[in-house]
């Protein structure tokens, strides 16, 4: 193949990889706005008509909204969604900046992995993403319009993180290439604090490359002072606007908070694992995997188990060390890619949520994609495996863009998925009891909480509505002394 064809080939490849990320998702651009979307965007007249760039900068994610007053910070996420708010002409454009933003993740994560790739696996980068792009497990964070701060935190991520790939194979401070990765880290920061990880995962990069340096060790300690100085930095600014200290999470949203440290740390290790399961086999998905879906062990069950995951981890890693540094390093970088959200260093909003996983799980198909460009087999056998693969991964996305479509869709396969999930079913029971009219549908729903949780206030309250809009009045009058009284201790638990 010559230079003008092999060029345009590439050109195909790309264009190739774009297409794919959008396809799976095309369906989605008609969903409405649901769920945290609509609490963020709905009504939210100071984001729509008062808010200024700068002001962004100085407010939580949640401003103008009945939970205003948040420690999550998230500027240049809310910013670009104030942009889709006022100039975008309805919920279409956020959908479609969605996409496109996704479709941009995916072509950033093949030029890194061009760049980290030995030269004779380069095929393991357009594998990678092409299953990156279609991936189930990513899907959440590309349909909920709000998912855009995993998107953007990997977009500006990646982008930087390749900058340093770049500076650390050559002599010299960095000069333009360094300033412009600085800049895009920052702006990863404020898309999502959790692009935070982006630290460790250069850390690792340069531990990993030590034996070959181009740049001597004191210009990659002060590569590693501007990347700290910029996080402090953000910590700084980030401090100013939502303050220093941190809200410890409702344990209904993470079941983990009502643990102590090494049990919750027990625990967080094997929710690594069931991770690791749904990058493998996302059959089941759900928005809600919280009380009472995951069990959360005993110290005594748990730390064995954990012991044992983490010996499995690292014996991988070991093997891979053997065979293949960048093999390692995709290894680790999934691991790393969790470890701001891995309620391992502290406890987060959430045990466990499928959009936490899009930046590892880019890492997770790069390393697919590259054990695939080291098989020993025919390059159409690989191709039509990798065919084979994207296909029915992307029929699963499109499937799961189908239950996004209205309020009730998405909270009956919620249910389905997430037959435990308290919040979830409550949602449902509520939808079924206000918005389809039908209190008779509800009360199974409901009924079915209380038996998991017989102190959820949300799920006592809304029974005894539903048991007074069908007549049962005595029924009715007892949920709501249930619900008054556990709303009552709850109060008191809080304090």
């Amino acid at each position: 193949m010559g230079p003008k064809r092999e060029g345009r080939f590439r050109v195909l490849l790309w264009v190739l990889l774009a297409v794919l990320a959008l396809i799976p998702y095309l369906s989605s651009l008609s969903n409405p706005v649901i769920h945290d979307d609509r609490a963020l965007l709905i009504g939210n007249a100071w984001l729509a008509d008062e808010a200024t760039a700068a002001s962004l900068f100085q407010a939580d994610y949640w401003a103008g909204t009945r939970m205003e007053g948040s420690d999550l910070y998230r500027p240049v996420t809310v910013l670009s969604l104030m942009w889709n708010l006022r100039y975008g002409g309805g919920s279409v454009s956020f959908r479609i900046v969605n996409l496109l933003l996704h479709a941009g993740v995916v072509l950033m994560l093949a030029w890194l992995l061009l760049n980290v790739l030995p030269a004779g696996s380069r095929n393991g980068a357009w594998f990678g993403a092409a299953l990156f792009a279609v991936h189930p497990l990513g899907s959440e964070a590309v349909l909920w319009i709000v998912g855009r701060a995993e998107m953007l935190a990997a977009l500006f991520g990646i982008a930087a993180f390749i900058l340093y790939v770049q500076l650390s194979r050559r002599t010299g401070f960095g000069g333009w290439r360094l300033l412009l990765s600085a800049i895009l880290f920052l702006l990863a920061l404020a898309s999502k604090e959790s692009a935070a990880v982006w630290i460790g995962i250069g850390i690792v990069w340069v531990f990993l490359q030590r034996k070959e340096p181009a740049t001597s060790r004191l210009v990659r300690l002060l590569h590693g002072a501007v990347y700290l100085g910029v996080l402090g930095l953000f910590l700084l600014v980030r401090g100013s606007a939502v303050g220093w200290g941190t809200k410890a999470p409702f344990f209904v949203d993470n079941p983990l908070v009502a643990v102590d440290a090494p049990a919750r740390i027990a625990n967080a290790v094997l929710l690594q694992g069931y991770y690791g399961y749904k990058m493998i086999w996302p059959k089941t998905l759900s928005i809600d995997w919280a009380y009472d879906q995951l069990p959360v062990l005993d110290l005594v069950w748990a730390a064995p188990l954990a012991l044992i995951f983490l010996a499995a981890w690292f014996t991988v890693a070991w093997l891979l060390r053997k065979r293949s540094v960048t093999g390692l390093f995709l290894w680790v970088a999934v691991a790393a890619g969790f470890a701001v959200t891995a309620n391992v260093l502290v406890p987060i909003g959430a045990n466990f949520a499928e959009r936490l996983a899009y930046l590892p799980l880019s890492f997770a198909c790069g390393l697919a994609g590259f054990g695939l460009s080291r098989l020993r087999w025919s390059t159409a056998s690989i191709v039509a495996l990798m065919a084979v693969a994207v296909l029915l991964a992307g029929v699963r996305t499109g499937i799961r863009t189908t239950d996004f479509r209205s309020s009730t869709a998405l909270y009956e396969a919620t249910a389905a998925a997430s037959p435990r999930a308290v919040k979830s079913l409550t949602t449902l029971g509520n939808i079924r009891l206000r918005q389809d009219n039908r209190p008779d549908l509800a009360i199974p729903i409901l009924e079915q909480v209380v038996s998991i949780w017989p102190d959820y206030p949300r799920a006592l309250s809304s029974l005894s509505e539903a048991y007074a809009r069908t007549g049962n009045r005595t029924g009715a009058v007892e949920m709501d002394r249930r619900a008054r009284e556990a709303a009552r201790k709850l109060q008191e638990m809080q304090r």
